[in-house]
């Protein structure tokens, strides 16, 4: 998945999101990004796992993981 987040990177909050992805299985990447920090607003959203859970299981994991990040 593909989000804007202007709000979370002005405010400097995309950091935190970035961090407890990875506990929610979650990878969170800047889409554009130079040697030291990410250019832009563009973040890919993707699952980490993926072995034993069902298709929409790993969905609905990303559908409410979004709607927090978007949300908050």
């Amino acid at each position: 998945m593909l989000l804007h987040l202007p709000g979370l990177v002005f405010t400097r909050n995309v950091g935190s999101i970035i961090n407890i992805s990875p506990q929610l299985g979650l990878a969170v990447r800047p889409l554009f990004s130079d040697e030291k920090e990410q250019v832009g607003c563009l973040f890919q959203i993707s699952n980490q796992l993926t072995l034993g859970f069902s298709e929409e299981e790993l969905i609905e994991n990303l559908k409410s993981a979004v709607t927090e990040i978007v949300g908050a």
